[in-house]
């Protein structure tokens, strides 16, 4: 997809349960990256569920979810394990980029949290499209420093809108 400012999006996306199931006849490369990768990003979201799982407001709220079928989670490791998870990596390239739009608007993600990695750039990209921001509650726009090689082995996660969602706008988020 060619994006506002010019930029190029290609993306590799799925909505799994269990991962990617990949051809190993023609992504044997990938499948020997993205499995290590796969999985460090599995620990830190298990992590994360647990942490949520065990404060005291989450707890009281169990079941936290239900589904059509009146199958319910009671924790949020229940959530991560059992439901669904989108996964996708993005390529950007700002060939004949030359507008001051920006790559992509601010946007609040809708699932439960959302686990990424910093951007990767390479050669004479144009550092200020792997730039990531967030916006405060007061409105205001600030830039997040994720720049390689210090966060290089990192797994940053970010509170979704599904959390806001779940607690029904409760002021504190």
């Amino acid at each position: 997809a060619t994006l506002e400012d010019g930029t190029v999006r290609r993306s590799l996306a799925a909505a799994t349960e269990t991962g990617f199931e990949l051809d190993s006849r023609t992504c044997g490369a990938l499948i020997d990256v993205s499995d290590d990768f796969t999985k460090n990003v599995k620990e830190v979201v298990k992590a994360m569920a647990a942490h949520l799982g065990a404060l005291p407001e989450v707890q009281a709220a169990a079941p936290l979810l239900q589904t059509h079928e009146g199958k319910t989670y009671d924790t949020v490791e229940d959530i991560v394990e059992h439901g669904a998870h989108l996964e996708h990596f993005h390529a950007y390239r700002r060939e004949g980029a030359t507008t001051d739009a920006k790559t992509i608007d601010v946007h609040a993600d809708q699932g439960l949290f959302i686990a990424f990695t910093p951007p990767l750039t390479q050669g004479d990209e144009d550092l200020p499209a792997a730039t990531f921001s967030v916006e405060l509650r007061d409105g205001t726009v600030a830039p997040v420093a994720l720049e390689s090689p210090y966060y290089a082995s990192s797994v940053f996660v970010m509170l979704g809108d599904g959390v806001h969602q779940y607690l029904g706008g409760a002021s504190g988020l």
